[in-house]
């Protein structure tokens, strides 16, 4: 294929590296990416699904009756940066933080798609959360395999140095906001174990019960207490 027979392809959707040989030859890729750019696009691959695809370079201009393929709304981004977060960032931090090697060896990292929706709660403005899950999996962000979401091609074009760099920053602040959370408890709970006890009733009462407190109407005299039906009452 020519460059231009390329182009058209990878605006079609990704494909799988194997289909496009043409684009191991440098002066070829460098000639595909300029096509693109002048259209707005760019080209990445993605190395776990060895794959080519073309991307957006910027954010769509709002259109009123624009039938986007697929438009990433508010409720669509909500959903890309979890599956994000826990399909790339997470799994690939584990490995570096272990020198590259994978301590587990465990397989291509999935989500189950009702702990992904107890993650995300009401944060979708009232859309489904079904109906968002196809169209990015339509879209090629995340491939759905026996109830399991697994990352698709275009997920792995987030991967960035600076947004992981930015991703470690909020994790270490949400790490030492807990920390700081769980001290301020603990201190709480020392000062309420070091308050004294509470003094009981009686030494409030100058050390005399209730028993011995005078009885009601005490300082009348027995002769003195009127009663119903006396003149004088």
């Amino acid at each position: 294929m020519n460059t231009l027979e390329l182009c058209r392809v990878l605006l079609a959707g990704s494909v799988p590296a194997a289909e496009v040989p043409e684009l191991t030859d440098e002066e070829v890729r460098n000639e595909v990416r300029h096509r693109l750019a002048e259209a707005g696009c760019e080209l990445a691959y993605a190395p776990r699904s060895d794959r080519w695809v073309a991307t957006l370079g910027g954010p769509l201009p709002r259109l009123e009756d624009h039938a986007a393929v697929i438009d990433l709304g508010p409720a669509e981004l909500a959903v890309l940066a979890a599956c994000w977060l826990h399909l790339r960032f997470l799994d690939a931090e584990q490995v570096r933080q272990a020198g590259g090697v994978d301590p587990e060896e465990r397989g291509e990292p999935w989500l189950d798609p009702d702990d992904l929706g107890i993650m995300l709660g009401g944060r979708l403005g009232g859309r489904d959360l079904g109906d968002v899950l196809v169209l990015l999996c339509q879209a090629g962000y995340l491939t759905l395999r026996e109830g399991q979401l697994f990352a698709g091609p275009l997920l792995e074009t987030f991967d960035d140095r600076e947004a992981a760099d930015e991703v470690r920053e909020l994790l270490a602040r949400n790490q030492r906001l807990t920390h700081l959370r769980d001290r301020a408890a603990a201190f709480r709970m020392e000062a309420q174990e070091d308050l004294p006890a509470p003094a009981p009733a009686e030494a409030l009462l100058g050390g005399r019960g209730g028993s011995e407190l005078p009885p009601h109407r005490s300082g009348i005299e027995a002769d003195q207490a009127p009663r119903y039906g006396d003149v004088d009452a």
